[in-house]
């Protein structure tokens, strides 16, 4: 589950809207999700994802045993990404995502292996579900700039289907 807080405020008022608003609410995050999920949850699994999005530090002993993994062509993109050793949880991540949007918040549900859990099941295992949800605060701002573009759209909409009867 991704989790990010976001804030919608509406100029003019957002009586204005009626009970429109809460549909374009529920689009516009549903908009954020989405485009988090195609453009921001590849770069988890990148070369230079580990320092950009700081990942706990693999121990030097993991670290060795899948570089010899690697070498046999057991391991992944040559052992040196975090989050990938078979490529399960990269083809997972990626796959389609189940996008659940409500009028305040959205929800990003993705399909991972059992062993990615919430919480970790020994304190020196790096917390791979909070790894790949990490948001830099870059990313942060083009989120709650395509938020409040799809918003913005979705108002003029909105505003746009007025019809004017002349007798």
């Amino acid at each position: 589950m991704f989790i990010q807080r976001i804030i919608i405020t509406f100029e003019p008022p957002a009586s204005r809207y009626g009970r429109k608003l809460p549909e374009v609410t529920r689009a516009a995050f549903r908009a954020g999700m989405l485009y988090w999920h195609r453009t921001f949850a590849p770069k988890h699994f990148q070369p230079g994802a580990a320092e950009k999005y700081r990942h706990k530090r693999r121990t030097k002993k993991y670290q060795r045993t899948k570089r010899i993994l690697a070498a046999r062509g057991k391991v992944r993109d040559g052992g040196r990404l975090d989050l990938v050793h078979s490529g399960l949880t990269r083809r997972k991540v990626l796959a389609r995502p189940y996008i659940r949007a409500y009028p305040k918040r959205a929800t990003l549900h993705m399909a991972t292996p059992s062993y990615v859990r919430m919480v970790p099941n020994r304190s020196n295992h790096p917390h791979m579900a909070k790894e790949i949800t990490a948001v830099t605060p870059q990313e942060r701002v083009q989120l709650m700039q395509v938020i409040g573009t799809e918003a913005e759209r979705q108002l003029k909409a909105i505003r746009d289907t007025r019809t004017v009867v002349i007798s």
